[in-house]
């Protein structure tokens, strides 16, 4: 799942849950656990003309429905726009093509998005692959990263690293994943079922240059 949100929209982090700001571009640390706050009032003009507001501008979710994954990811992103309470009719779910992968679909809805005038100025992806692939896309249509459109991704995979642009990204534990992957076959090969089978895995700021 890969979600734009324009940083107009956003005027920091709250970190107490006293519904106002504590962090913002200023005074950020490098792990951030909160909710954004929405400035309301903000306005974006897409390039075509159109001027939104963080109430009327489109959600979307860039995502292809190909497995349990990615339906959990769905259900996690949803969930917590309600929380907000935000009706879920407002997000524009967009499937990508199944064979298709996640380097291409993000590259191509990201390029089909910007020619069209859709407003955005900031893309978080759920994967690196994902982050990359619009990434190029903004490039190949000349638009300043992060001059213009910022980008993060997640996972910390060496594509992150070592494509034209290295970016910021989320990085994961793949240790901690590793070994408790390897505990839970134990149980499995006795034939009983792991006591724990869930896992929440530290990850901390990879800084790159797109952000």
């Amino acid at each position: 799942v890969s979600v734009c949100v324009p940083g107009a929209y956003v005027s920091g982090i709250d970190t107490d849950g006293d519904g106002t700001a504590d962090l913002n571009a200023q005074t950020y640390t490098e792990a951030v656990k909160g909710r954004l706050v929405i400035d309301y009032d903000a306005t974006v003009t897409s390039s075509n003309g159109q001027t939104y507001t963080a109430a009327t501008a489109p959600v979307i979710l860039n995502t292809r429905h190909t497995g349990r994954a990615d339906s959990l990811r769905i259900r996690g992103f949803l969930d917590e726009w309600r929380k907000e309470g935000l009706s879920p009719e407002e997000v524009y779910i967009h499937d990508g093509e199944p064979n298709k992968s996640s380097f291409n679909s993000a590259r191509d809805i990201t390029s089909y998005l910007y020619v069209r005038g859709q407003s955005f100025d900031c893309v978080f992806a759920c994967s690196d692959w994902r982050a990359y692939g619009a990434l190029v896309a903004l490039g190949s249509l000349n638009v300043p990263v992060p001059g213009q459109v910022k980008l993060i991704g997640f996972d910390g995979a060496r594509v992150s690293r070592y494509c034209e642009l290295p970016f910021t990204t989320v990085q994961q534990n793949p240790d901690m994943i590793a070994s408790f992957a390897l505990n839970l076959l134990e149980p499995l090969m006795e034939g009983a079922f792991p006591a724990e089978n869930m896992l929440t895995v530290p990850v901390q700021l990879q800084r790159g240059m797109t952000v």
